[in-house]
């Protein structure tokens, strides 16, 4: 009995602690969206449970030129060594929004069929309330060191051919990061028509023991405004 239950201790702990890897509580990701250079950012800002899972209440707000507000609402996260999950407040439902145990030649389905976003996702901007599906490729799998750790990076693609549907591979090169995400916008974008790819990017993440810049974001501050491409 007695090793009944320390092996029961020992396992929560452990689930807590990689709760805990994942975005801890201050948090914060940075984001270019648009060919303004509008600033998105998300911020952990307390653990709350929803369904009997702990979750990560993450503020996003979008800003505009000028740093006034274009959008703050609240979105709910968890995630552990190997994933990210998302609440969808809409349809009282957990989905899988990056699985990084996936292998190339794998697809990842987060929602199978048409569904309504979140306010995170901000898909008003393309003036539509619900997406036809999401679902992804993994075309690669490797590596990235970030202070003094390798973390599992993906390269991730669109699946067929339909050029007008949601993708969190908004780039022809799209980087996911475990514990981070996508280096592109972290819930994806329309891309669509004449649009090739979309020009939103990752730009920082930090945390209280992780700090990570986009080598593709060239810009020293973070969370820059400019009205202009940085």
């Amino acid at each position: 009995m007695k090793s009944y239950l320390l092996i029961i201790c020992c396992w929560l702990m452990l689930a807590q602690s990689q709760a805990q890897n994942f975005a801890p509580i201050g948090a914060k990701w940075y984001y270019t969206r648009g060919k303004t250079n509008n600033l998105n950012t998300m911020e952990v800002v307390s653990d709350t449970t929803i369904n009997n899972l702990v979750f990560k209440k993450v503020k996003v707000t979008s800003f505009r030129d000028n740093y006034t507000k274009r959008l703050e609402c609240f979105e709910y996260l968890s995630g552990n060594n190997d994933s990210i999950l998302y609440y969808n407040y809409y349809h009282n439902q957990v989905f899988k929004l990056y699985d990084f145990l996936k292998k190339p030649g794998d697809t990842v389905v987060v929602h199978e069929s048409k569904f309504k976003a979140t306010d995170a996702f901000q898909s008003e901007l393309w003036g539509i309330d619900s997406i036809v599906g999401l679902k992804y490729l993994i075309d690669n799998v490797d590596s990235v060191m970030i202070d003094q750790k390798f973390e599992r990076r993906q390269i991730i693609k669109q699946l067929g051919n339909n050029t007008n549907s949601w993708r969190l591979n908004t780039r022809s090169l799209t980087y996911a990061i475990n514990r981070i995400g996508s280096l592109g916008y972290f819930w994806g974008a329309f891309v669509g028509g004449s649009v090739a790819e979309s020009d939103d990017i990752l730009r920082c993440y930090s945390d209280s023991n992780t700090s990570y810049k986009n080598p593709d974001y060239l810009h020293p501050d973070c969370d820059l405004i400019t009205g202009n491409k940085y």
